[in-house]
């Protein structure tokens, strides 16, 4: 909702005719105005309902993430020593698809609030007057740095799975050559 309400703001001419008259237009401060406004609202309950969902949720996903990697690679060892490349595949698959699916909706939020923080700085600022232009400066100030989903000291985001995948790889080869 925020995306889109800002969106209306960075297309003033579609709305409102040409830019010379808009700095004057009381209607257009007024609309800029009511527009800021609900974003500002808007993007504080989500910034408090995040805060308490990611509270929430910090040593789950830490425990998934740690708890995968471990159980992973011991059952990637016990299947290779019996040469079950079935049960190696689908468990590789299942892991992988869990890992990338967390690691998917986290980058998403990065991905969205940062491109909220994006339509906000773009906007037609210099057309607005002073307290419009107030308000933007904090909405910017107070969405510059996007959510993230964390667990411990983990980013849950894309780059995370990538990380995962050459983690379990690299303790698959260590556990083979203590194996002799």
């Amino acid at each position: 909702m925020i995306n889109y309400l800002l969106e209306k703001l960075s297309k003033p001419k579609k709305y409102f005719g040409h830019a010379k008259n808009l700095r004057y237009n009381k209607v257009y401060q007024y609309y800029v105005e009511v527009i800021l406004v609900k974003c500002i609202q808007h993007h504080q309950f989500l910034v408090s309902k995040f805060s308490r969902c990611k509270k929430l949720l910090y040593y789950p996903i830490y425990a998934l993430f740690i708890g995968g990697v471990l159980l992973s690679t011991s059952l990637i060892y016990v299947s290779l020593q019996d040469n079950q490349l079935i049960v190696l595949s689908i468990f590789l698959v299942s892991f992988l698809s869990n890992v990338c699916f967390y690691a998917y909706f986290g980058q998403s939020l990065v991905n969205e609030t940062s491109r909220t923080f994006k339509l906000a700085y773009f906007t037609p600022w210099y057309l607005w007057n002073a307290k419009n232009k107030k308000m933007l400066l904090m909405f910017l100030i107070n969405s510059s740095s996007p959510m993230e989903l964390c667990a411990g000291d983990l980013h849950v985001n894309m780059t995370l799975c990538a990380s995962f995948v050459r983690l379990c790889y690299t303790l698959l080869l260590t556990i083979r050559r203590l194996d002799f």
